[in-house]
């Protein structure tokens, strides 16, 4: 969602890429249709994707060296969302076949390597957005803002998420965090996010 294609890319490439994908100016709303939202830009981004890596631009190969450099975690993480994709609406991995609960399972690696191309698609998703993001943070310092963008700390991690799956141990299992009760919410806050385990770290 994060991902603007003409801030990471081009307005030229952008546009070519919302043709060919169908998506248009569409009409006036009054308000955001965030589902729909999520689904276009979606689509956009892995139309995107299908076009650059069959183009000569340079662009291309600035993709496939990051790619190609991405870390043990980076890639992990891109596994994960071509699997949880795969697995349609069960988005929770504690629920999937066993085979593809943890990195290291056999399921897992092997759907790795014959999804290469989902995966690298997921990894296209993470460069777009860290590009979309180092063109926004330049554009904020040259409007005057001295420190610029500064990134959200988590308070804590999604127990059915890509850093639970890959460390398991690492985490709290069977808690979640929240806010004790206030006045406008008595009954208190379930956030349904986990932290790490001072013992798993």
């Amino acid at each position: 969602v994060f991902a603007d294609l003409e801030l990471a890319l081009d307005a030229g490439f952008a546009r070519e890429a919302a043709t060919a994908a169908g998506l248009g100016a569409g009409k006036p709303q009054t308000t955001a249709d965030w589902r729909k939202a999520r689904d276009g830009k979606t689509r956009l981004i892995d139309t995107a994707y299908r076009l650059l890596t069959k183009s000569d631009s340079p662009l291309r190969g600035e993709f496939e060296r990051y790619r190609d450099a991405a870390s043990p975690a980076l890639r992990r993480h891109a596994v994960f969302e071509a699997i949880r994709e795969a697995q349609g609406p069960q988005w929770d991995w504690r629920q999937w076949p066993s085979e593809y609960r943890s990195p290291q399972a056999e399921g897992a690696r092997r759907f790795a390597q014959e999804r290469g191309d989902d995966v690298a698609r997921h990894l296209f998703r993470q460069w777009l957005t860290e590009r979309s993001c180092a063109a926004a943070q330049g554009q904020a310092k040259q409007a005057g803002m001295r420190v610029g963008l500064i990134a959200d700390i988590a308070t804590g991690l999604d127990p059915a998420g890509a850093d639970a799956w890959a460390r398991p141990d690492a985490l709290l299992q069977g808690l979640t965090l929240g806010a004790p009760a206030d006045p406008y919410t008595p009954p208190g806050q379930d956030w349904k996010l986990t932290t790490f385990s001072p013992q798993g770290l």
